[in-house]
């Protein structure tokens, strides 16, 4: 293993409950919502000195930039769905500050990369949210 890699066992952070939302949502509202219904999904991260970076990328249908506003800052709705990524902002906010999160860069017709950054918290240790 690499040096800059940390081995999973290691993290306190929980990864796979920030990135399966993430996945799944590529999944239902990317790819299924192509004529085709077939796509791919790329999943790969790093860490590097302190921080945790996770990449989910698809070639789905994209998002629209309004509809990524509304669902980064407002209130979960049944119009947008929502819930599971409020979720996931909402608990990386709380355990680890506003320094973490997901960010969003979409094409409408392309697809999506949602990127999550986490503390690189190893167990054992804490951090002191901003």
């Amino acid at each position: 293993m690499p040096k800059s890699c940390v081995p999973m066992s290691d993290l306190k952070t929980s990864v796979s409950m920030i990135s399966v939302p993430s996945s799944q949502n590529s999944i239902i509202h990317g790819i299924l919502e192509k004529p085709e219904e077939a796509g791919s999904i790329k999943i790969y991260g790093r860490v590097e000195k302190d921080l945790i970076t996770l990449c989910v990328e698809d070639d789905g249908v994209g998002i629209p930039s309004e509809k990524i506003t509304k669902i980064m800052t407002g209130p979960p709705s049944a119009e947008l769905h929502g819930y599971g990524i409020r979720n996931i902002i909402d608990r990386i906010k709380l355990n680890y500050g506003n320094d973490y999160g997901l960010q969003y860069l979409s094409t409408p017709g392309r697809g999506t990369i949602v990127t999550i950054t986490l503390p690189a918290v190893r167990r054992g240790e804490s951090i002191q949210p901003n």
